[in-house]
């Protein structure tokens, strides 16, 4: 299938990525940990399914769309085949599966820690180490389901997978960090928004790299064509 060079992934679509996934983590994120922290609030510890399915959801509706349609307004510029709905939707969907899988070892533990009647925090360094661990592992799962709508576009489409855990092994120590440092300064909503925002930031300046690359070499058929 012949191959043409779409040279407008650029320096300057580079830029608005890194500020659509700030904003849209700001945004879509920002909105899921309020609700969790609202849940927490008039929950308490107890009701451990509730919250996790909560957060489940909230991830899907918030966090997926916002992350969905903001890629989506700068990917168009490249991608202009592509459709709103393909990629929000397997946003939302990676989005989802991800905060399922990564709401399993908290709720473990959480019966865990009510069924012993003890509460332990973990350590800086551990939280580091889980949050990279996390990140690698469950940032391919979001990479997957936008790999999905990609390869219709790219040859390359593969290294979106691997570029999404190495972005999200960054931003989840971002966050965790962030977390960490907010709760004990004053006016911590600002520390954890500058955290999301940066978060954003940096996962956008990992994988958008890799855009240089996907979006360069695109299939040129009936259904979808990239005009130089």
């Amino acid at each position: 299938m012949a191959l043409q060079i779409a040279p407008k992934w650029t320096g300057k679509t580079y830029l608005w990525w890194l500020g659509a996934n700030g904003l849209a983590e700001l945004l879509g994120l920002g909105a899921t940990g309020l609700l969790g922290y609202l849940l927490i609030s008039r929950l308490g510890d107890s009701r451990v399914l509730l919250f996790a399915s909560s957060m489940v959801l909230a991830g899907i509706i918030f966090e997926g769309v916002a992350v969905g349609l903001f890629q989506w307004l700068v990917l168009r510029l490249a991608l202009p085949k592509l459709k709103a709905s393909r990629w929000i939707i397997a946003t939302a969907l990676g989005a989802g599966v991800a905060w399922l899988l990564g709401m399993i070892p908290s709720t473990l533990l959480s019966f865990e820690a009510d069924r012993a009647g003890t509460s332990s925090e973990p350590s800086l360094t551990m939280m580091m180490f889980m949050a990279l661990l996390m990140g690698a592992i469950l940032g391919p799962i979001l990479g997957f389901f936008q790999y999905r709508v990609l390869r219709d576009f790219s040859p390359k489409a593969g290294f979106w997978i691997g570029a999404n855990s190495l972005a999200w092994a960054a931003g989840m120590a971002i966050i965790f960090a962030g977390i960490d440092i907010a709760f004990k300064l004053p006016y911590a909503p600002v520390y954890l928004a500058l955290s999301l925002i940066l978060c954003g930031f940096c996962v956008a300046a990992i994988h958008g790299l890799f855009l240089f690359f996907i979006v360069g070499r695109c299939r040129t058929n009936s259904d979808s064509v990239v005009r130089p």
